[in-house]
């Protein structure tokens, strides 16, 4: 009833100066609605989360800039469950709606791909899975296409990795097309170039 209230004065008078008995009744009611957020958050019950901060917005004690980010970080959990699910185009819709509400959002979801997606890569190249490590990081490039280590260095890194094993088990046209792949990403990739120059001449 109070936020309903509280809504319509704001309407009326956006500027209105409340006292202090006013801010500590807002102070109590936002610590409430956020609380009652991170319970439907960590339920997952996302939905349900975004609604409450819908109706902290009008509180006056609510900023803008930590509405964005209560807002951004319930849509990017969305977004990251979505994909660790395999729903990978549905989760990079939400995690570019999470980008439109705060911009910020953005270290997320590059730590988002160093913790599930690199650190699996590399767990996949210490038992020689190379290919697999190659397209889990094709996913990480998807989500995150601007993190300049993932594409320039991590990813040709594999692809080189992939390339080597198919040439030790004289899969030619493979070798080719992974280094290829690699170079694509990474023109002055010194273990690639190597290994093409082996490539031709063999």
């Amino acid at each position: 009833a109070a936020l309903t209230y509280l809504g319509d004065l704001r309407k009326t008078d956006p500027k209105y100066v409340f006292d202090a008995k006013a801010n500590d009744a807002f102070n109590r009611i936002l610590s409430k609605l956020t609380r009652d957020a991170d319970t439907e958050f960590k339920k997952k019950n996302y939905d349900a989360a975004s609604l409450i901060v819908e109706k902290a917005s009008v509180l006056p004690n609510f900023d803008e800039f930590k509405q964005k980010q209560f807002k951004a970080r319930i849509v990017f959990i969305q977004g990251k469950d979505l994909i660790l699910e395999g729903k990978v185009d549905d989760g990079l819709s939400k995690l570019a709606k999470a980008k439109e509400i705060d911009i910020n959002i953005g270290t997320e979801i590059n730590n988002f791909v160093n913790a599930d997606f690199v650190r699996a890569a590399k767990d996949m190249q210490r038992k020689r899975q190379y290919k697999e490590a190659v397209d889990k990081l094709l996913v990480a490039q998807r989500i995150a296409p601007d993190n300049k280590d993932l594409v320039g260095t991590i990813l040709p890194d594999a692809y080189y990795e992939y390339a080597n094993s198919l040439f030790i088990a004289r899969d030619d046209k493979g070798t080719h097309a992974a280094m290829k792949a690699g170079i694509a990403l990474n023109k002055e990739h010194k273990n690639i170039k190597n290994l093409w120059s082996r490539w031709d001449s063999t």
